[in-house]
């Protein structure tokens, strides 16, 4: 076997390392074209990238001499692609490189939820030259078995985070979300709420028809709720029947505004489960942050303690901390 020099090993570890380095695709996609600048200084060449339903985004990585980077967004069908082992010839006009005729590589993924479409590519010149083409696959490759390390992290992080039943947020992640949101309030001075919500006599679901059904339902529920959020807002299962929604840079006035459309939501909604056709009412506590605590203890409490407040009353209501 052919040995290589000790420099080529390093150089060759040094650029694995730097691919799988990184543990979300925020901090690959530099990795990943910094290495094609570097490698490949004199022709055009870049990356098209959508994640999971987004728009697809162009980053060329070279031209010419020039390491300028430039990017934008694209109109790019990824449906070219149907065979992952091909390659694919076609001209594309990206600003301000025109009429070239550029190599495309496929890398489509979907695992657990998470959708990476990524098409590299380069100036197609590269077919007259084995030793760049070899070089522009291997980075390929590389950035290949990088995405397959994060996807598989991803899975194992949803598997700790994720409620079994609704497939909401659970508690944990909960907790983790608002020590962060907490932080970055106190140094943007930034404001946030949180909904605590109980479902009213939830346990006659489950005495009446079943824990199966009633599992359903609080998918359902969640789901509900969660297309009356903004995309910022989180929504968690608690435990039990009870939620708990969360609202970045929203003030306990404005949040009010939010609990009172979730309210007079779920009063309209009909759930139909197995034959079954449930409706439901709940009862909501607001608290905000800085106002109704100091920490993330004590907001929760505090939203806690307004909602059993009006569930020990009236029920089917809101309480503000």
């Amino acid at each position: 076997m052919k040995s290589l020099k000790n420099k080529e090993i390093m150089v060759d570890i040094a650029l694995v390392k730097d691919f799988l380095a990184p543990d979300d695709f925020s901090e690959l996609f530099p990795v990943y074209i910094n290495a094609l600048k570097d490698n490949f200084k004199d022709m055009p060449l870049g990356v098209i990238w959508s994640m999971e339903d987004a728009k697809a985004f162009y980053r060329v990585a070279s031209i010419s001499s020039n390491d300028e980077l430039h990017s934008g967004e694209v109109d790019f069908d990824f449906s070219l692609f149907t065979d992952k082992n091909k390659t694919v010839r076609a001209k594309m006009v990206f600003e301000p490189i025109k009429d070239i005729e550029y190599l495309f590589f496929h890398l489509n993924k979907t695992v657990e939820g998470i959708d990476v479409k990524v098409a590299s590519f380069i100036d197609a010149s590269v077919l007259s030259n084995n030793e760049s083409l070899e070089k522009f696959k291997l980075l390929t490759d590389l950035f290949n078995e990088a995405v397959n390390k994060i996807l598989k992290l991803e899975k194992i992080k949803n598997l700790t985070i994720i409620d079994d039943v609704t497939g909401l947020y659970n508690t944990r992640h909960l907790y983790s979300v608002l020590n962060q949101a907490l932080v970055q309030s106190n140094r943007y001075f930034s404001e946030f709420s949180l909904i605590f919500i109980d479902l009213d006599r939830f346990k006659e679901i489950n005495d009446n028809y079943n824990h199966l059904i009633g599992s359903k339902i609080l998918k359902m529920v969640g789901e509900f709720f969660a297309e009356l959020l903004r995309k910022a807002d989180m929504v968690f299962r608690y435990g039990g029947d009870e939620f708990v929604i969360y609202l970045p840079h929203t003030s306990k006035n404005k949040a009010s505004v939010v609990v009172n459309r979730l309210m007079k939501g779920l009063r309209k909604k009909t759930f139909s489960v197995d034959g079954a056709t449930i409706n439901l009412t709940a009862s909501f506590g607001v608290s905000g942050y800085p106002d109704d605590g100091k920490n993330v203890r004590d907001v929760m409490r505090s939203a806690d303690e307004a909602m059993y407040k009006i569930k020990k009353t009236s029920r089917n209501g809101v309480e503000f901390a």
